[in-house]
């Protein structure tokens, strides 16, 4: 990107924001949101005396990176729920990308495998960033260019449900979101904690995706809540960004007046990574998705380019697909 039109973009971007929250300071301080004594919980309202707080809970999911910022007011029947119904859902989506960039969740490094069992990739040494894939000669999931060092990998996303993720996104808002600005949130806040995901305040339901060329160039999970300081009424008051590996997702999260006044489709405006000036892996990617879809998506394609500087043939014989 032209470096004058992109400081044009991000002073347009400060000129209509500021931050309500972000760990972009110190990525390594451990942040506690909310008090440490007589809890109440922030989705559903219940106390110390109704509820319990005994699961540390991640304001971010721990599977996408985050080890350093914790919900206190997050109760642990909320916890599960979100767990279990919308974060699975955002998980599936992210695997590959988590697998490829050495993101490391509660235990390890997740592997991904192919539905189909034919293929999968391992990490084997994260320092020097080496991969294990392993594909039958009967799977599609790989083409090899010995000539340019590229691989290029077609790969299955687990089945999901795109708006649950959605939700899953709304909800890491919500996380670090001030109590002073809950109120204004609080019909997402019911919306996320629906187990029925046909019920949906917002359609489309976009995610701007970029994808910043090279294995895990941001290092740390960057996350970034903003909130619309001018008058301006055509953009949202309020906007969510987080990034991890070569991955930044943002998306709008509408107040209850933008709600009930159904202006859900406003101006977005793009949230610039760094990488977008002389990045030496070339120039991000920016893509707008449709998470809008509310039933099981199946068998959906993606694809993956990227070089390497060494390979290594395995023997068949060690394959234990």
């Amino acid at each position: 990107m032209d470096k004058k039109i992109f400081l044009e973009q991000m002073k347009l971007f400060e000129n209509n924001y500021i931050t309500l929250f972000s760990n972009i300071d110190n990525l390594e301080k451990k942040q506690n949101i909310g008090m440490t004594k007589n809890k109440i919980c922030r989705f559903c309202g219940l106390d110390e005396t109704k509820t319990t707080f005994n699961t540390i809970a991640h304001a971010i999911p721990e599977c996408l990176g985050n080890k350093t910022i914790i919900c206190l007011d997050e109760c642990d029947i909320c916890n599960k729920e979100f767990s279990e119904n919308i974060e699975v859902h955002l998980d599936k989506i992210t695997l590959p990308y988590r697998t490829i960039n050495l993101i490391k969740g509660k235990k390890k490094i997740p592997s991904y495998k192919t539905q189909n069992q034919k293929a999968r990739i391992d990490i084997e040494d994260v320092q020097k960033r080496f991969f294990k894939i392993e594909a039958r000669e009967d799977s599609d999931f790989i083409k090899l260019n010995e000539k340019e060092n590229s691989i290029n990998i077609e790969y299955d996303l687990q089945s999901h449900i795109p708006s649950a993720a959605y939700k899953a996104l709304v909800k890491m808002s919500l996380s670090v979101m001030p109590n002073s600005e809950l109120e204004n949130f609080t019909i997402m806040n019911s919306w996320i904690q629906e187990k029925n995901h046909s019920k949906s305040f917002m359609n489309p339901l976009k995610v701007l995706m970029t994808f910043i060329p090279g294995i895990n160039p941001l290092k740390k999970t960057i996350i970034f809540l903003f909130k619309r300081h001018s008058s301006d009424n055509k953009y949202p008051e309020c906007t969510f960004v987080i990034a991890f590996g070569n991955i930044m997702y943002q998306i709008v999260v509408p107040t209850n007046n933008e709600i009930k006044q159904v202006q859900s489709t406003k101006t977005i405006l793009k949230f610039l990574s760094p990488f977008e000036i002389n990045w030496v892996l070339g120039e991000p990617v920016h893509n707008i998705l449709d998470w809008s879809q509310n039933t099981i998506l199946k068998g959906h394609k993606q694809y993956m380019e990227f070089s390497y500087d060494e390979m290594k043939k395995l023997d068949p014989k060690s394959i234990k697909l």
